[in-house]
């Protein structure tokens, strides 16, 4: 299983203790913030599972359509605007 964690432009996610507990996982992470849904996608295309940091990329159904292997979206902090909770998920 593959995880993504995005946004994380301090570098501050591997310094972290608990990072620690996925140090056998295949982890990404995407330090720079990206855009382009389309390039983004790329970069997720083999992702199971988002790790959100930052309220800087929009999670929304034209992106969540592009990727086809994502089962989980993690939000760490808050809930902001660039998560829409009502989504409505495809049923696997």
């Amino acid at each position: 299983m593959k995880i993504t964690i995005l946004d994380d432009y301090q570098h501050a996610v591997e310094k972290l203790d608990c990072f620690q507990l996925l140090k056998n996982q295949n982890v990404d992470i995407l330090h720079n913030t990206e855009k382009n849904k389309i390039i983004l996608a790329e970069k997720l295309k083999d992702t199971d599972i988002i790790v959100l940091t930052r309220e800087r990329t929009q999670i929304n159904e034209e992106l969540i359509s592009l990727l086809p292997n994502l089962k989980l979206i993690s939000q760490t902090g808050k809930i902001s605007n660039h998560l829409n909770i009502k989504l409505q998920f495809p049923k696997v």
